[in-house]
């Protein structure tokens, strides 16, 4: 005959905390039935997976500088009547960009008879970066589709060397 089927609702879901759903494993054993049960409601689509991300929180003084940003690119000539953005031809967009030194992790293909490689950093979690700074504008075109200029204005890299404080060498 077997055991009897427990009876259990999907509004069960509902009662279960977020921080409790992040897997088929903890939401089942939040509602008390084996994991295979909430794995058959997910391939039926009784479930669905949903991924979150973080995103920012602006404040309203950033909410409102942006609305004014916004507001400085319409084009004077369109208002009031049709209001319409400027033309971002002669616009230049500068970023950053950091990049680690190395990465913690790295793999290697080596030939049976050669020996591991051996790299050190003082800390893992400093490893040392780099920033560049980019600058970039909308590509030009000619009259026949041509591009003239593919809008890479530059990349430059941001050094600074720092000697280490006599009090960090004397410990090594």
């Amino acid at each position: 005959m077997g055991a009897k089927k427990k009876q259990v609702h999907l509004s069960e879901v509902l009662r279960v905390p977020l921080h409790k759903r992040t897997n088929i494993r903890s939401l089942a054993k939040a509602i008390g039935v084996p994991k295979s049960t909430v794995h058959r409601w997910f391939k039926e689509g009784k479930l669905r997976r949903h991924s979150n991300t973080l995103k920012p929180l602006l404040k309203e003084g950033n909410k409102k500088d942006r609305l004014r940003w916004c507001i400085c690119m319409l084009d004077q000539r369109t208002l009031p009547n049709e209001p319409k953005f400027i033309d971002m031809e002669n616009i230049i967009h500068l970023d950053e960009k950091w990049y680690n030194g190395t990465k913690k992790d790295n793999t290697y293909y080596l030939l049976a008879q050669e020996e591991d490689p051996y790299r050190t950093v003082h800390n893992t979690n400093c490893i040392h970066k780099v920033m560049f700074l980019t600058a970039v504008t909308k590509p030009r075109y000619d009259n026949e589709g041509n591009c003239t200029f593919d809008g890479k204005i530059g990349i430059w890299p941001f050094v600074r060397k720092v000697a280490y404080p006599k009090c960090f060498i004397s410990q090594i």
